[in-house]
């Protein structure tokens, strides 16, 4: 019974959060050199009232997915034609998606969706957006989640404390990786990625190798930090209120990239870039 009441205590807060959220996506076409990237033109592609976010990229197709919540409060998945610059929705369903990816095979969109009895588990749905969604495998309490591979889901689980896990989809087995996690993790190659563990000042930014079953610190930032990727050439980058830093192993410390401070008012939090280089999306918190 407790269990049950924390859950639902979380999603609703998570849920009325959201609500509450007013949030936009730009998007900035950009020249990358190197590891330097100039912005070449921006657009506020939602530009409204309301909750706007988690913007992916589809690795093949000029297509911006991201999660809208409108009049009628219920989060549906929607894309962004970056040729035809027009909105289209993907999910129109009595359940809430969240965190739109493509799967490893390519043939699904997956993401989190909190069913009416508050159930958080990974579904995925057709490219084609024609079927019903159906759940991946059957763990509950899903905050977050990203792919390793094509056997291999790490995912944010509402445990308490919250945790890190990672599901192996053919061998059904779930292992631990750490207690306090942010929001930010993702695949660096097919067997490593990288995670952020919250402490008391600050977060580390450690990489697992599934191989070796093997964790290393890669460096530290402010606990403050919750988002985070992972994209060659540039390595770890994070936000942090109106810029993105990467981060330079060689000199062990956080470089600049890019200041947003004369382009929008807000803090800016999650971002997506996409694989050829040439779009950045960025969410945006209204002031």
């Amino acid at each position: 019974m407790l269990k049950i009441l924390i859950i639902f205590i979380l999603f609703l807060t998570s849920h009325l959060y959201a609500q509450l959220l007013d949030t936009d996506i730009y998007l900035f076409d950009i020249k990358c050199t190197g590891k330097t990237i100039k912005i070449e033109s921006q657009k506020n592609i939602t530009n409204r009232k309301g909750y706007d976010n988690q913007p992916f990229f589809h690795p093949e197709k000029p297509l911006l997915y991201f999660v809208s919540i409108k009049e009628d409060n219920q989060s549906d998945i929607y894309t962004y034609d970056l040729n035809k610059k027009s909105i289209q929705q993907f999910t129109k369903t009595p359940i809430s998606e969240y965190s739109p990816q493509l799967s490893p095979d390519k043939k699904l969109i997956t993401c989190v969706v909190v069913e009416a009895d508050s159930t958080q588990k990974i579904y995925g749905y057709e490219v084609s957006g024609k079927s019903n969604g159906k759940a991946l495998f059957d763990e509950d309490s899903i905050g977050y989640y990203s792919w390793m591979n094509s056997d291999t889901i790490i995912y944010y689980k509402l445990t308490q404390p919250h945790s890190l896990q990672v599901y192996d989809l053919t061998s059904k087995q779930n292992v631990w990786i750490a207690n306090h996690p942010a929001r930010g993790f993702k695949a660096i190659d097919k067997n490593l990625f990288f995670y952020c563990i919250k402490e008391q000042d600050t977060s580390q930014v450690r990489s697992y190798s599934a191989l070796l079953k093997k964790s290393e610190l890669i460096t530290l930032t402010s606990k403050s930090n919750e988002d985070f990727i992972w994209q060659e050439p540039f390595g770890l980058l994070k936000t942090e209120n109106k810029k993105i830093y990467r981060y330079d192993s060689g000199f062990e410390l956080w470089i600049e990239v890019l200041n947003f401070s004369n382009i929008i008012s807000g803090k800016i939090s999650r971002f997506a870039l996409s694989n050829d280089k040439k779009h950045l999306a960025v969410v945006v918190h209204n002031e």
